[in-house]
């Protein structure tokens, strides 16, 4: 069985900090899920994290990633889905990055 647990949540902060503004990234997960059409690079071999690694550092493009557990391939997605062009594919996992900007001079701990 797929276990539905991987990567339902993800957080990663100071991806990019300049002065005191930082970006935080999560990813929401859609389990045996894979947007079509949109992909411009893949990797063949890796690991559900490094393709999450590869998508964060390319953030200009990457919005999302497809990754198929049995082949270990990763698919960089150029789009976000809105609910349509998303497939139904066992073992496969559809990550999509959510971003922000945080202001470090505006939270107070």
């Amino acid at each position: 069985m797929f276990p539905l647990w991987i990567f339902v949540f993800i957080f990663v902060t100071n991806l990019q900090a300049t002065k005191s503004v930082t970006r935080e990234a999560y990813l929401k997960s859609v389990p045996n899920y894979v947007l079509k059409g949109h992909t411009y690079r893949q990797h063949v071999g890796i690991s559900v994290t490094e393709c999450v690694l590869f998508c964060l550092q390319d953030a200009a493009v990457c919005c999302s990633v497809n990754y198929e557990v049995n082949n270990k391939l990763c698919e960089m997605i150029d789009s976000e889905t809105n609910g349509h062009d998303i497939s139904y594919k066992w073992k496969a996992l559809y990550l999509q990055a959510i971003t922000r900007q945080v202001d470090q001079s505006k939270v107070s701990l």
